[in-house]
């Protein structure tokens, strides 16, 4: 009697990424240890004119939560653009090929790998430079404290247009009016595109794929910022309309590289291998 797999299994996906964690243990502290480095790197350099200044404590976390910002887009980007690393040698590819799970589960585990692994190594850096702020404040001479972790989350989460004086002229009223879930949606759609722009280069490209998919995506951005309407008083009174369906077309493109990354990734399953026993 023959046994065959075709149906999803969640408990032969957990399988699969308790078997990619334990092998990649040392490259995933690797990466954590990189993370981190660079957000207390970061932290350090703001603090020092602030010992002098006097800056509060919202000032220093405004500050370092725009380099926690930076650094979580490209180092998610750089993460996005690393589907393909296990079939990238000869033992990767075979190990893939011959694990007793699915297409769609190996592709669902790198594809949580490289996002919500991502994540949540990120979260945890950005606690750990958190609890490192208050010794650093003490050293630096700093007598202002917070928490720069809750900060932070609630500043990427939920955006906050405090900052804005809606005064200034009635644009600004119309952004901030406007914005809410309209901008929510924007914002997402837009990262969550640009984070599957990455995923699909992944799957299209073995080497250099970060950097390729970069070039590209830079072209693009040339491209949208030619196309894309000037801010005239039309502009701004399409606005709301505006943000909800470029959000909406974000996210459209976004399940169609995902789909089509897929596509890629099952078939170079076999390809890849091939190449490495020939």
């Amino acid at each position: 009697m023959t046994t065959t797999i075709n149906r999803f299994s969640v408990r032969r996906l957990w399988t699969v990424a308790k078997r990619d964690a334990a092998l990649d243990w040392k490259t995933n502290l690797a990466h954590f240890l990189e993370f981190a480095g660079a957000l207390l790197a970061g932290l350090v350099i703001i603090m020092l004119p602030a010992k002098t200044d006097g800056n509060s404590f919202n000032v220093i976390a405004d500050t370092f939560y725009s380099w926690f910002s930076l650094v979580l887009t490209v180092g998610g980007l750089i993460a996005a653009s690393s589907m393909l690393k296990p079939i990238s040698d000869k033992t990767g590819s075979i190990s893939l090929l011959t694990l007793p799970a699915t297409s769609a589960e190996k592709f669902v585990e790198r594809a949580l790998m490289v996002t919500v692994g991502y994540t949540i190594s990120a979260l945890a850096a950005l606690v750990v430079v958190g609890v490192l702020y208050y010794p650093l404040a003490f050293i630096f001479g700093i007598d202002s404290y917070g928490s720069l972790t809750a900060y932070c989350t609630q500043s990427f989460f939920a955006p906050t247009f405090d900052n804005i004086n809606t005064q200034v002229s009635v644009e600004s009223q119309i952004v901030v009016m406007a914005w809410q879930w309209r901008g929510q949606l924007l914002a997402w759609g837009s990262l969550l595109w640009m984070q599957s722009l990455f995923v699909l280069g992944g799957t299209v490209w073995r080497k250099f794929a970060f950097v390729k998919t970069l070039g590209i995506t830079l072209v693009l951005g040339i491209v949208f910022s030619i196309v894309l309407p000037a801010t005239t008083e039309e502009f701004y009174s399409t606005y709301p309309v505006f943000l909800v369906t470029t959000g909406s077309l974000c996210l459209a493109f976004a399940v169609v590289n995902w789909a089509v990354a897929y596509r890629l990734f099952v078939g170079k399953q076999i390809v890849e291998t091939k190449k490495h026993l020939l």
